[in-house]
Parts: structure tokens; sequence; C-alpha cells
């Protein structure tokens, strides 16, 4: 199949090498900053990168995106024991560390035609930039952050935008896509 793939696609889009558009944004995302951020996380046995615009993953699809010098998101299915166990021992109101609401919408791109779409929409090589770093760009003349990845060897990214604007960027990439 090419083209847009539904909502409760992504474990699909896992489990096959099918190209497309799937919305994720039904993930879980947290974000945390503070000046005590990368002591604290080390404390709770969190995994995180190491370095700025990194990203890693760990059990059960759990992402972590350095975002900034004292900033980290995270991101996993909803439930994920991870992620809850960080926000249980955030409630607590830790020194130095902070929560930072996460109100982003977030797109999947894969396949074959993805080379196409980034040449169409996007000034940056996309296609070609190493996995599991964050870039942040414009698509369609809206700002993301895209982190390529792979998924089952796949190439593919992660797109995380601006619920505002999340509406008119879906429906632009899926007009291209439809076109591809």
């Amino acid at each position: 199949m090419r083209g847009i793939l539904s909502r409760s696609s992504v474990d699909s889009l896992r489990a096959h090498s099918t190209p497309g558009l799937c919305d994720a944004s039904d993930r879980a995302k947290l974000g945390i900053k503070g000046p005590r951020l990368m002591a604290w996380l080390a404390e709770q046995d969190v995994p995180c990168p190491q370095s700025i615009f990194e990203v890693t993953r760990s059990d059960g699809g759990f992402l972590a995106a350095r975002v900034g010098s004292d900033e980290v998101v995270f991101e996993a299915s909803r439930g994920a024991a991870r992620l809850a166990a960080v926000e249980a021992v955030l409630r607590d109101s830790p020194s130095g560390v902070y929560r930072v609401e996460q109100q982003t919408s977030t797109f999947l791109l894969s396949g074959p035609d993805s080379s196409d779409f980034w040449a169409q929409t996007c000034a940056l090589d996309i296609a070609s930039a190493p996995t599991e770093r964050i870039l942040y760009t414009r698509i369609a003349g809206i700002s993301c952050a895209v982190i390529p990845e792979a998924i089952h060897e796949m190439r593919a990214y992660r797109i995380w935008v601006d619920y505002s604007y999340g509406p008119e960027l879906w429906k632009t990439m899926s007009e291209i896509m439809r076109e591809l």
C-alpha cells in the first residue's frame, strides 16, 4: 500500500515495510527541563542522550531526545511503564527539575517516495541526514523537528510539529504523498 496510513497503523508500519504517512500523535510525550536535569535523570536510572540533538531509544519504544543543554523530551506508548515512573517521581517536584508541557503532533513518514517528498518540501537534505539526530527545519513553510530513523531497516522520519499547525501540515503532507 502506498500513500496515507490510518492513525492506528503505527504498529503496522513497524511490522511491515509499508511506505506512507502515519499520524502517531497518540504517543505520550513528557518534557523535562532544569539545571539539575542530567544528574536527576542519572539518579532515576533513566537513559538519556549525552549530546544536544541526539536521540536514544530503550525498552518498549521509549524515546529520549535531548533538545537543549538542560531539556529532554521523552516519547513512548501511552501507559509505558518507564514514562509513568518518571512522571510519578517528577510529581514530587524535585529541586532544579521541572515538567515542560509537550503540545506537539507526531507524524511518521516512510517509504521510497520520502526522498521525493523532502526534495519538494524542505531546504535541508533530510534524506541523507544521519539517524537518531534531531533536525530543526521547515516543511512546506511550517517549523518542525525531524528525527530520521530506521524502522525494520526501512528509512523513516518522525516529525514533531506544534499541535496548532498539525492539521495544516497533515493536509499538506497527505496531498504531496498522494501525488507521489
